[in-house]
């Protein structure tokens, strides 16, 4: 630890960890629920866009469906 750095340093530091963890959790999961979804679709002869994919999710359980799993 370098004995120059303050508290308040480490606070914003830890607040901008904080922001950066849930800004990705709340982007990055809808991508890859989308992601998933056409790996899956792909497998069993599917070949569907990103946005039909993700059309179809909102459409079979609304916004919330895209945090599920």
């Amino acid at each position: 630890m370098n004995p120059y750095v303050t508290a308040s340093d480490q606070l914003k530091n830890f607040v901008r960890g904080c922001i950066a963890g849930c800004t990705a959790t709340t982007c990055i999961q809808p991508m890859d629920m989308i992601k998933v979804r056409i790996q899956l679709m792909s497998e069993s002869g599917g070949n569907r866009s990103f946005t039909s994919v993700a059309k179809t999710i909102h459409s079979e359980g609304g916004f919330k469906a895209f945090y599920k799993g």
